[in-house]
């Protein structure tokens, strides 16, 4: 029961790689290093294991490299910016204060 597989799937903005180690042992023993991206999933990944390998000393990895040029800026929610940006406007026209200070002020947060 001692044993070692490696495999990679490529995708076009990154690359999964998939890494599990086994040795001789009267129980199951199960580990997990899981990539947080998937750790939501980390219950059906050790129950598809335990369903194959009934016994042993088992290291489960999983880990996501980005390939160079992906992208990896975080979408904007352009409907919450748009909630934000009316709001911001009425506060505006109902406190009479003028736009440009809400512009000096969120610019001067983003050079924090």
């Amino acid at each position: 029961m001692t044993g070692y597989g490696k495999a990679t799937a490529e995708l076009p903005d990154k690359k999964i790689n998939v890494e599990i180690k086994s040795l001789n042992s009267k129980a199951m023993d199960l580990s997990t290093r899981i990539a947080p991206a998937y750790r939501e999933k980390e219950i059906e990944i050790r129950n598809e294991i335990s369903k194959v390998l009934e016994r042993g000393k088992v290291d489960f990895s999983l880990w996501i490299e980005k390939k160079e040029g992906a992208e990896s800026a975080t979408p904007i929610n352009q409907a919450l910016v748009e909630g934000y940006y009316k709001q911001i406007l009425a506060i505006s026209e109902n406190l009479n204060i003028p736009l440009q200070i809400f512009y000096d002020v969120l610019s001067s947060l983003s050079l924090q």
